[in-house]
């Protein structure tokens, strides 16, 4: 603890994208360690916080469903506002909504692709659809492909072309003229 306390943020970073996988799995039977690490994932909102955050944001979804099991009901809860925070603080770090519920992820998506946001936060909510299997890709994009500029409908198309799940609704959308290029 006083060893990872002391780190920079860049050391600290690089520590915890090697160590924190196999603290969540020796958390499983570990009851000291798993309060330890739901007690760094809730640290005050700091950078140190955000390199916790970033490195939970690359775990396996598995080892991240072993620490929703390790955060109570509340802790997550605080997790989930810290990580919406960032997000709005920081666009960049749009992956981390990822660890978020799917429900969660929808409305952040939804409310990044209105026309009147910045391309770049329509961007970022393209990419997310794109990095996760949200269950909704193929209806969200196809539903915000008529308003996105030209860059982002070619992004757009190249994700929905190459994802199975998504590929018979582009062809029926474009058979049933409902998206247009712009």
């Amino acid at each position: 603890d006083t060893l990872i306390q002391g780190m920079e943020p860049a050391d600290l970073g690089q520590w915890l994208s090697l160590l924190l996988p196999s603290w969540i799995d020796l958390a499983r039977e570990n009851e000291q360690l798993r309060s330890w690490l739901a007690e760094q994932l809730l640290l005050p909102d700091t950078l140190a916080a955000a390199v916790w955050i970033e490195a939970l944001s690359r775990v396996s979804s598995s080892q991240y469903k072993l620490v929703c099991q390790i955060l109570g009901q509340e802790q997550r809860a605080k997790l989930r506002d810290r990580i919406l925070a960032s997000v709005e603080k920081q666009p960049k770090k749009f992956l981390w909504l990822k660890l978020l519920p799917t429900a969660d992820q929808t409305d952040w998506i939804e409310q990044q692709l209105n026309p009147g946001n910045p391309i770049n936060s329509q961007f970022h909510a393209i990419e997310l659809l794109d990095s996760s299997n949200h269950p909704q890709t193929a209806s969200t994009l196809l539903s915000s492909f008529s308003q996105l500029t030209p860059s982002l409908q070619r992004r757009t198309l190249q994700i929905l072309v190459s994802r199975a799940d998504c590929t018979a609704a582009l062809l029926q959308a474009i058979e049933n003229q409902t998206i247009r290029p712009n």
